[in-house]
């Protein structure tokens, strides 16, 4: 692979320095001046701060939204937070929720925590919105839009306090940003009413009837209010629309590289992953059934659960090219309860809330494997049947060669491990030409291909595909190209996974008037648009220079957001209708 570039190189020594300048405003306790607000639960003292382009904001970070779920609330659905007495500092963020970095444990079961980043507080002048429920106050004349980001991470990782709004207030919108529980903790389930599942998205409902409760405080309109997540935040913003739990709590939905429908979108063998989880750290069933086993993890540390979660998968799922140890989980049919079917059947019903929106991918998802079948990099995480260690390209290919059906058939959504097989060998005859022949380095691109479709694409087509048909709302679709600077994989062609996500966040840090700058502007712009009003591209703008038009099924169009925007149609188009010819 070739060096990079001179200009290359000092325009990465640009971004790395604007970009430690900024964090160290932004993550330092330098404030340009403080302001209270008034929630239900108390009073919060915030921070006053300017962006690096001179947008005053105001910063209100580590509020909490539930109380810790410790003792006898671990696995449960999130309670309301209790009011406190006098001012609450909201200058800091909250612990992230525990998760292991790289083998190491860290975070905080103290972590249901959200941050509130607005352009504009209600003053005299324009009072609050609405406090909702209350009827307080006269309508602002500029109550802002709310977007709420979702982050990703295999529900297994991941933080608010990455994702800053610097992009976002200087568009006139309020962000906000929220931990939820993750891993084991955020998805064990026994099953039944003990342990039902999904405490993480049960979080985010939480979260967001705080921002309909409280949001008119920060200067934002609660009727108008955006969920947007990237990878597991996609799936889990459409999870939310599928949810009895979450109806009339948002407005629009933004999912990025994640739906319901895509591999890792929901399980119906969380239950099973408890206890072989539960088993293999110490616990002997004797008869106590489920509410024994969640008393025996009750008093585990979160270390100890959180260093073990990839004792839950069976053979199958070990041997699977991407696994989430614990995942949402289709729950019984109990009060309370999240999700009570599959996503599929619920897109295919039509039961789902009827809202705007705005779903795509990155060009190649699974591009990194690109470069590891290049000889490029190895790499450092289970991956093909991977344990622990680096799995070179010469063993990726042997492997993925020998175990194909092993590997790939898996991640398939059919009845039978017959089925699966039979359903691999499809798909290595359309993407390799032959079930028989060796896969090699020349087949990379070939390879890439197929565990994006496998793996995202696939799913996220087909749900923009149901919802098109089932909802008279429009359906934004586009796939994001663009390679620059901030993408993890150069080099190649395309964008790998979330390769999307630092020019929505980071692309403030890039030189003004750079492709990678301007990428980002329309990134961003498009974004705050929908969230304002329903479409990415509501009026001519010189920066945008597209009508983008909505997906139907009579005429399939996308945005392909490369170095210029172009609407296209038929996305993947042979691919996808092997995919859902594959998979009814």
């Amino acid at each position: 692979m070739p060096l990079p570039s001179g200009a290359a190189l000092a325009s990465a020594v640009t971004f790395a320095a604007n970009f430690l300048i900024y964090s160290a405003i932004y993550y330092t306790p330098v404030e340009k001046g403080y302001v209270t607000v008034q929630t239900e639960a108390g009073t919060l003292r915030g921070a006053v701060r300017d962006t690096l382009a001179g947008t005053r904001y105001y910063s209100f970070r580590g509020i909490p939204y539930a109380e810790p779920p410790l003792g006898e609330l671990r696995f449960q659905a999130p309670v309301p937070k209790s009011p406190w007495k006098g001012v609450r500092k909201a200058l800091f963020f909250g612990n992230i929720c525990p998760q292991r970095k790289g083998s190491i444990p860290i975070g905080n079961e103290d972590c249901l925590y959200l941050n509130v980043f607005s352009p504009q507080l209600p003053t005299e002048e324009t009072p609050q919105p609405r406090l909702a429920g209350l009827g307080l106050g006269e309508a602002a004349a500029e109550a802002r839009a709310v977007m709420v980001f979702i982050h990703g991470g295999c529900f297994s990782v991941g933080a608010s306090n990455f994702y800053g709004p610097p992009n976002f207030v200087e568009h006139g919108v309020i962000l906000v940003t929220i931990n939820y529980r993750l891993g084991l903790l955020g998805f064990l389930s026994t099953g039944d009413e003990v342990v039902p599942g999904n405490a993480g998205l049960k979080d985010m409902v939480a979260a967001l009837r705080w921002v309909r409760n409280n949001i008119a405080a920060f200067g934002g309109d609660p009727d108008n209010v955006t969920v947007f997540g990237q990878s597991a935040g996609g799936i889990a913003a459409n999870l939310l629309m599928l949810s009895p739990l979450a109806a009339g709590l948002f407005r629009r939905v933004i999912a990025q590289s994640g739906t319901a429908t895509i591999a890792t979108g929901s399980a119906r063998n969380m239950a099973d992953r408890s206890r072989r989880l539960a088993a293999a750290l110490g616990y002997r069933e004797r008869g106590g059934g489920s509410e024994q086993m969640a008393r025996f993890l009750r008093a585990l540390s979160a270390k100890a659960l959180t260093t073990n979660e990839t004792a839950a998968l069976s053979p199958e799922d070990a041997g699977r090219v991407f696994t989430c140890a614990f995942t949402p989980a289709i729950e019984p049919d109990v009060e309370g309860a999240f999700l009570t079917e599959a996503p599929a059947v619920l897109h295919e019903r039509g039961t789902f809330s009827h809202v705007p929106v705005l779903i795509g991918s990155t060009s190649v998802e699974c591009l990194f494997i690109t470069r590891v079948m290049s000889r490029v990099m190895s790499l450092p995480w289970t991956l093909l049947g991977a344990t622990s260690g680096q799995l070179s390209s010469e063993r990726a290919l042997a492997d993925l060669s020998a175990h194909f059906a092993a590997r790939v058939g898996p991640d398939i959504p059919l009845g039978s491990a017959a089925q699966r097989a039979a359903a691999a060998r499809r798909v290595r005859r359309f993407y390799y030409g032959s079930a028989n022949r060796d896969i090699t380095a020349d087949d990379a691109d070939a390879t890439a291909d197929m565990f994006s479709d496998l793996l995202f694409n696939s799913g996220i087509d087909k749900t923009v595909r149901m919802m098109s048909q089932k909802s008279a709302e429009p359906v934004f679709y586009y796939q994001f190209s663009f390679s620059n600077i901030l993408n993890t994989v150069r080099g190649f062609s395309g964008a790998s996974h979330a390769d999307d996500l630092p020019y929505l966040f980071f692309s403030w840090a890039l030189p003004r008037g750079s492709n990678g700058a301007v990428t980002g502007a329309r990134l961003t712009k498009m974004w705050t648009n929908f969230a304002k009003t329903g479409h990415p591209t509501p009026e001519d703008d010189p920066l945008l220079s597209v009508n983008w038009t909505s997906y139907t099924p009579e005429m399939p169009t996308y945005l392909d957001i490369g170095r210029e925007l172009q609407l296209k149609t038929g996305l993947k188009e042979r691919a996808m209708d092997f995919w859902h010819d594959l998979i009814p």
